[in-house]
């Protein structure tokens, strides 16, 4: 669990370093091993949120197909209940289409996120014995990487040779496939608005709603509060903020006469007597 740090000058705020799945762990006052039950049951709600997350996906490759199409003029004609389309309306119905399914993806997977921080704070403070059982019982909860040898560790006196270089070549190959993909869905995107700014079969203030409505979607999705396994700073007041009616000289001993309870009763790190 997180080792707090007193701020210099102040006696009873501390700071420290936790990432999301720390920070549920400590909400929920559970030990990162101290219940299966709790575990099965964040597992199920995982794999619902998964489920969603892989049709989503699937609705993007879906209109990147369609945008591709559109944007290279291969779509001729279409019908509807034996109305013909206009291709004109290709280009706007594909750049919506990409911008909604992206905006579904990520609110899909922000939820995903947060739960998964639960089990890659358990990933992260395990002994390798640990995080292999984690990775047997709940193995669609972790990412491709978390079951690579190197990541999840190796018993006692014993080590890998000469594992580490395909390790790193998977890895990245993954996230050059990732990076491509990602940068290829930027690139189709801007080609569609344009496609959709320049089209004269539509008259302009439709195209402008299009791409604006498109660009407020797709930024709705792309600033989606995701969670990741990056620890950020938090600070802990204790009981600062009961003390806020007490001013000068008194605020400053109530400060001292509780830091002193506190040290001796090992609750803060011992600092330097001139160090206030």
């Amino acid at each position: 669990m997180p080792k707090w740090q007193r701020t210099r000058g102040k006696y009873l705020a501390k700071t420290a370093k936790i990432t999301d799945g720390e920070m549920l762990h400590l909400l929920l006052g559970q030990s990162p091993y101290g219940d299966d039950q709790l575990d099965e049951r964040f597992y199920q709600s995982f794999q619902a949120i998964r489920s969603s997350t892989f049709k989503s996906i699937f609705w993007i490759i879906g209109a990147c197909a369609f945008g591709v199409l559109s944007h290279f003029g291969v779509l001729k004609s279409a019908s509807a209940s034996g109305l013909e389309v206009s291709p004109t309306i290709f280009s706007h119905t594909a750049l919506l289409a990409l911008s909604f399914s992206t905006a579904s993806f990520c609110f899909v997977f922000c939820k995903q996120t947060y739960i998964q921080s639960w089990f890659s704070w358990k990933m992260k403070s395990g002994t390798p014995a640990q995080k292999a059982k984690s990775l047997l019982m709940f193995p669609e909860a972790y990412w491709h990487f978390n079951f690579l040898p190197s990541a999840i560790g190796y018993p006692q006196h014993i080590i890998a040779k000469r594992a580490a270089w395909g390790q790193l070549l998977y890895l990245f190959l993954v996230l050059a496939s990732l990076a491509i993909f990602s940068m290829g869905s930027i690139a189709l995107w801007i080609m569609l608005v344009t496609d959709v700014w320049y089209s004269t079969g539509i008259n302009g203030i439709t195209s402008t709603l299009t791409i604006a409505l498109s660009g407020v979607v797709t930024l709705l999705g792309w600033t989606s509060p995701f969670s990741y396994d990056f620890s950020r700073n938090y600070t802990h007041h204790g009981l600062v903020n009961l003390l806020h009616r007490r001013q000068g000289e008194k605020l400053t001993e109530a400060h001292v006469r509780i830091y002193l309870a506190a040290q001796r009763m090992d609750l803060v790190e011992p600092t330097n007597p001139g160090s206030k």
